[in-house]
């Protein structure tokens, strides 16, 4: 893989806002099929899967830094900080 198909591949991707209240909005053009949110010591906090993902109910998880994890309908992950208020 060069870097040109790195390049190629990037999808743009946002969650918002940042710091999250009650909802987290998922931002791109892409189709987002999973989202899970990881404590900064790792442990899964929360995980929603489905067709098409646009926003996530994050009232159950406590204030603190997280790490969304994003996969795509081709398998693909990305990852966010995210901050929960």
């Amino acid at each position: 893989m060069g870097v040109s198909d790195v390049a190629d591949s990037y999808v743009p991707i946002e969650i918002s806002p940042n710091p999250m209240a009650d909802y987290a909005t998922v931002n791109t053009k892409a189709t987002v099929t999973k989202v899970e949110f990881y404590s900064m010591s790792g442990g899964l906090a929360l995980s929603q899967s489905g067709r098409t993902i646009t926003s996530v109910d994050v009232r159950t998880l406590a204030a603190g830094n997280y790490v969304a994890v994003l996969t795509l309908q081709d398998g693909t992950q990305y990852s966010r900080k995210v901050i929960k208020k």
